[in-house]
């Protein structure tokens, strides 16, 4: 079972958060990270094997006080499938015809161009 841990301190490292799970057997600690700073976004996850343990775990850890930020921690929910989703504008994320469903267009958009190599070698000669 994957647990979900937000609010954490900016100073906490991957390591700080393994060792406090450490106890419960976590089998996997992930603290996310900004891509290019590499800094923590202040949230990671938890990878429990054991149900009981994820509920313990929980009740424990969930409004604690954890390097002066109080920490929440909870299920993780699956990622959401962004496929075809609008974003917070209306529009849609994925600018292909066929997936937003624009049938209309479709013809339009589904240009294939080929690049034939053998024409562009003759081109230099």
């Amino acid at each position: 079972m994957n647990l979900y841990v937000s609010n954490i301190a900016y100073e906490i490292t991957e390591y700080d958060l393994r060792e406090m799970f450490a106890p419960y057997g976590p089998t996997k600690v992930v603290l996310v990270k900004e891509r290019f700073t590499g800094k923590s976004k202040g949230y990671g996850f938890v990878d429990i094997a054991n149900e009981e343990t994820c509920k313990k775990l929980i009740k424990h850890f969930n409004g604690k006080d954890f390097y002066g930020k109080i920490m929440s921690v909870s299920v993780a929910r699956p990622r959401a499938d962004k496929d075809n989703k609008p974003n917070k504008k209306g529009k849609h994320t994925v600018q292909d015809p066929v997936a937003r469903g624009d049938k209309k267009n479709m013809k339009n958009n589904s240009k294939v161009f080929q690049f034939d190599r053998h024409q562009h070698n003759k081109d230099k000669g």
